[in-house]
């Protein structure tokens, strides 16, 4: 049964299909941008549609993460929401001394690079890999070694070979006494 319901100015064609009524997607096509500045206009103009929102956009961070409690508990495991932002400061031994490792989150920030470049640098090979990491799997970063790997940063559009960014900054840990191709867990 094909029916017609109005959208704000104009008719939109809608089917029924199943006892659910359906929108004619090539219609939502072609005017998906004036349909998009409707609702855009109508949130900010009409308080009770706001609310409306506001609540299905509640409402569905809540299913999700019931989905995700499932999934996590039908794996065995226990779900663990991750929060952004830095996290806090690890010590770790260096040297026979305790200095505070940072996450990569912060290395970011100090070296003014995104966290995505410099994820994908450590994955290509061109950062030198960090031996700190904590259970989980973080990697950890003192800040000497945040230093080291920023000012080598700033000489990196001059040098001739990403392997070149390497084997500069690992020779300046080991002098730092950063223990450079093992791996050490670190407890949080």
């Amino acid at each position: 049964m094909n029916e017609t319901v109005l959208d704000g100015t104009e008719e939109v064609p809608q089917e029924e299909s199943g006892g659910r009524k359906t929108y004619n997607k090539s219609y939502y096509d072609e005017h998906a941008d004036e349909i998009a500045e409707r609702r855009k206009r109508k949130y900010e103009e009409d308080p009770e549609y706001r609310k409306e929102r506001l609540e299905a956009a509640r409402k569905y961070r809540e299913k999700k993460q019931r989905e995700r409690e499932k999934k996590a508990t039908r794996r065995g495991k226990e779900y663990v929401r991750r929060r952004g932002g830095p996290r806090k400061p690890v010590e770790v031994e260096v040297n026979g001394e305790m200095e505070l490792a940072y996450t990569i989150s912060t290395l970011a920030k100090k070296s003014k690079r995104s966290l995505a470049t410099i994820r994908s640098w450590r994955a290509k090979g061109i950062f030198p890999v960090t031996p700190f990491q904590t259970a989980r799997g973080d990697t950890l970063y003192t800040m000497p070694m945040i230093k080291t790997l920023c000012s080598v940063l700033r000489q990196y559009a001059r040098m001739a070979s990403d392997s070149a960014f390497r084997s500069t900054v690992e020779p300046k840990w080991e002098d730092m006494g950063i223990p450079v191709g093992e791996t050490v867990v670190v407890s949080r």
